[in-house]
C-alpha cells in the first residue's frame, strides 16, 4: 500500500509537474517512450507486472488468470505504431491535471494518462484504496525509462473519506479528471466538473450470426468480452439482445453463451471471495429469475456452480445494469425498432456495443447506436481493447486534447 500523503506533499507534487513540463519534449519523442514502457507490461514476465498482478489478487481476490488475461486486453491496443499516430493528432497543453481513478478495473483510465502524457500535460494521479498498484509501478517504469518523461506523472493514494486530500488536489490543478459512478463524480466535483460516471455496455447479436456454425463462435467471443476485469467496467456488456424469429432461437444461443461461460470459467476463474453485498446481489438475480420462471414468465435462468456466473435468459427485457461478476442477460428482438425501444431510458449513458453479424442492416444498426451514444462500436471478443482514440464517456476528453482531423 502507498504511503498516505499530507496536503503539503501533493503541492510540492503539483510544483514538481510544473517544473517538468516547463522543458517541452516532443509528442513523437514521449510516444516512443511510452511504447517501450508499455511493450515492457505486455510481458507477464515483466516483474513490476507481475507484482502488481499479485497484489490485486490478494487484495481482491481475483484469478491471476483471470487479472493477466484482462490487463492484455487493456493493453494490446497501446502499439508503437498507434501511439504515434496519435502523438501526431494531439494539441501541446501546458498544463496539470487531477485525474481520480477508480478501483474497479485495474488499469482504468489509461487511455486518458497516456493521451495526457502525449500532449505534454503534468499529471497528478490519485489512485483507488481498491486498487493503488498499476499507477504507481507503471509510473516507476516510466521514470527509469525516461526520467524526463516520468517527472511529468506523480502518483498517491488515499480514501475518498479525506476529502481534505482531494481538496488540496482540486486547489493545485488546472482541471479534475473524476472515474467512478455519477455519485462519485458529483462528490468529487461538487457538481462542477466533467468527468467519466456511469456508463453501461451490451451487444447485439443478429439473426444470422445467432444460428448455424458461427453461433457457437459468437458466444465464446462474447463471454470473453462478459469474463474480463469481471465484468465490472464500462465496456463489459450486461445483456446481449439476439435477432430472432421465435423464441427459441434467442434462448438457444442464450445456451450457447452458457457453455461458453462455463468453459471460460475453468481457465479464468471466478473470484475466490466475493464480498457480501456482491453475493447477495448476485443470488438476489438467480432468485428473482427463479421464480419469475415459476410464475410462468419468459425468463429462464442458466448458472454455474455456486455464485461464479449466471445467464439469465429474460426475453422481453430493456437495458439495464446488472451487479457484474459474470451475470449477464440474453433478449430477444424482433428488428431494430424494437432494439431502439430496449436501448431508450439508457440514452446517452452507452459505452460500448458489439455487433456480431453482416448484411444489408449492419450499416443501419450502426447508425442507430451511434445516434444512441454509443461510444465504442466493437466486433464481439474486442469489446475490452479499445483504440487509442476510443472516444470514452462521448469523447469529451479527447477531443479536448486532440487536433480534430
Amino acid at each position: 500500500m502507498l504511503t498516505l500523503p499530507t496536503a503539503n506533499q501533493i503541492v510540492q507534487g503539483a510544483r514538481s509537474l510544473e517544473a517538468a513540463i516547463g522543458d517541452p519534449i516532443a509528442p513523437e519523442q514521449v510516444a516512443e517512450v511510452l511504447a517501450a514502457v508499455l511493450e515492457r507490461w505486455r510481458d507477464r514476465e515483466f516483474a513490476p507486472r507481475h507484482a502488481t498482478i499479485l497484489q490485486i489478487a490478494r487484495h481482491l481476490g481475483f484469478s491471476i488468470p483471470l487479472l493477466e488475461e484482462s490487463l492484455d486486453a487493456l493493453l494490446a491496443p497501446f502499439t508503437r505504431d498507434a501511439l504515434a499516430e496519435l502523438a501526431r493528432r494531439v494539441t501541446v497543453r501546458r498544463e496539470l491535471l487531477g485525474f481520480v481513478m477508480a478501483g474497479n478495473v485495474v488499469g482504468a483510465g489509461l487511455h486518458e494518462v497516456v493521451l495526457g502524457l502525449l500532449a505534454g500535460a503534468g499529471l497528478l494521479v490519485k489512485t483507488a484504496s481498491r486498487e493503488p498498484w498499476f499507477f504507481a509501478e507503471l509510473g516507476k517504469t516510466l521514470a527509469h525509462e525516461d526520467s524526463r518523461v516520468g517527472d511529468r506523472l506523480q502518483v498517491f493514494n488515499w480514501s475518498r473519506a479525506r476529502a481534505d486530500l482531494t481538496g488540496a488536489l482540486r486547489e493545485v490543478i488546472d482541471e479534475v479528471i473524476p472515474y467512478g459512478d455519477d455519485s462519485t463524480i458529483t462528490a468529487v466535483g461538487g457538481g462542477e466538473v466533467v468527468g467519466f460516471g456511469s456508463r453501461l455496455s451490451a451487444a447485439l447479436v443478429t439473426r444470422g450470426a445467432a444460428r448455424g456454425a458461427q453461433a457457437e463462435g459468437v458466444a465464446r467471443r462474447l463471454a470473453r468480452d462478459v469474463t474480463l476485469f469481471e465484468q465490472l467496467g464500462c465496456l463489459s456488456p450486461h445483456q446481449i439482445f439476439v435477432e430472432s424469429e421465435s423464441e427459441g432461437d434467442a434462448v438457444g444461443f442464450a445456451e450457447l453463451l452458457a457453455r461458453a461461460m462455463g468453459d471460460l470459467a475453468s481457465r479464468l476463474p471466478p473470484p475466490l471471495h466475493l464480498e457480501l453485498e456482491d453475493a447477495a446481489a448476485l443470488r438476489s438475480v438467480r432468485e428473482t429469475a427463479r421464480w419469475r420462471a415459476i410464475a410462468g414468465e419468459p425468463v429462464r435462468p442458466i448458472e454455474g456452480p455456486g455464485l461464479s456466473w449466471v445467464v439469465v435468459f429474460d426475453r422481453d427485457a430493456d437495458l439495464s445494469p446488472g451487479p457484474g461478476l459474470r451475470c449477464v442477460r440474453v433478449s430477444a428482438i424482433r428488428n431494430l425498432a424494437d432494439l431502439a425501444s430496449r436501448l431508450a431510458s439508457i440514452r446517452g449513458k452507452l459505452e460500448a456495443f458489439a455487433v456480431a453479424g453482416n448484411g444489408d442492416n449492419l450499416s443501419k444498426t450502426r447508425d442507430l447506436l451511434a445516434a444512441l451514444g454509443v461510444s465504442y462500436l466493437a466486433e464481439p471478443g474486442a469489446m475490452q481493447s479499445p483504440p487509442l482514440t476510443w472516444r470514452h464517456g462521448g469523447g469529451w476528453f479527447l477531443d479536448r486534447m486532440t487536433i480534430d482531423q
